[in-house]
């Protein structure tokens, strides 16, 4: 895991209230997907927003929560 440089995430808002029973809430801190970045994803700190890398050219996998190699990953083929 690699954190990045700017981790403050501007224009995302941790949620409130995560369901226990969802994929989500057993990789808490409540990871995302930002749109458009393959390469990276979101948890939520204590209420607040930070950027995570994969790194290794892996891409973030939102169904597994996890950085995969990008063939694994239809979503984030290039």
């Amino acid at each position: 895991m690699l954190v990045l440089p700017n981790a403050e995430v501007v224009g995302f808002s941790c949620p409130d209230y995560v369901d226990p029973k969802s994929l989500s809430a057993k990789f808490l801190p409540f990871p995302r997907f930002p749109s458009g970045e393959c390469g990276s994803y979101i948890i939520c700190v204590d209420g607040h927003p930070r950027r995570i890398g994969c790194g290794d050219y892996q891409v973030f996998d939102d169904e597994t929560l996890s950085c995969q190699d990008p063939e694994h990953v239809p979503s984030c083929r290039k």
